[in-house]
């Protein structure tokens, strides 16, 4: 009976123990500000997750999301702004230190005769897996999926550039997806982890 009531204690303690490492990290996003083609625009905080909007000012929705990035906070954008121009289009400020990633629409990857904004290419990596982009598929009928840029920043104000400076074939602007990087919360889930070991133990 104690052998089965370990075992217990050991998968839940371990299951915990990855859910808190693989689980988004929330940041506090504030400031939120654009040079957007229609001064009422406001670009908002969202979720990325499973039929959830990804613009203000169109309907389109999530279908389907990479593995590891379900629950993390986006910033909805206009799409009215895909050809919005400047290296300091959109700035937010983050309290933690965050991996950022933009959202790409994939026409305007090399691979389909696009070219991606200038600021995107020098400060961004394209993330890919098995060869293939790494990307969110969406109900936009032009574009269907959004290629991720990845980058990281320190605690403070970000700032993007626009859809349109340097780029092409982008059809529809991008939006930007956000977690607070995980050290912390690996840390705490070892700790966590270890003084359950140690309880364990005891008994």
């Amino acid at each position: 009976m104690r052998k089965l009531t370990l075992n217990s204690i050991i998968i839940l303690t371990l299951t915990t123990f990855l859910a808190a490492i693989a689980s988004p990290v929330k940041v506090k996003i504030t400031d939120i500000k654009s040079k957007s083609k229609d001064p009422a625009d406001q670009y908002i905080e969202g979720e990325l997750k499973k039929d959830s909007k990804f613009f203000i000012d169109r309907d389109y929705l999530i279908v389907a999301i990479p593995e590891g990035f379900e629950g993390m906070q986006t910033i909805m954008s206009a799409n009215d702004d895909k050809k919005q121009k400047g290296t300091d289009f959109l700035s937010f400020t983050v309290d933690k230190d965050v991996d950022v990633y933009v959202a790409l629409d994939s026409r305007a990857d090399e691979e389909k005769g696009g070219t991606p904004p200038t600021w995107l290419v020098e400060g961004f990596e394209k993330q890919v897996k098995d060869g293939e982009p790494v990307a969110v598929e969406t109900t936009d009928g032009g574009m269907v999926t959004v290629n991720l840029w990845k980058s990281s920043f320190k605690a403070g104000t970000i700032t993007l550039g626009g859809n349109g400076e340097g780029s092409a074939g982008a059809g529809s602007n991008y939006f930007v997806i956000l977690t607070g990087q995980s050290a912390g919360a690996s840390v705490d889930a070892k700790s966590k982890l270890s003084t359950t070991w140690a309880n364990i133990k005891s008994n």
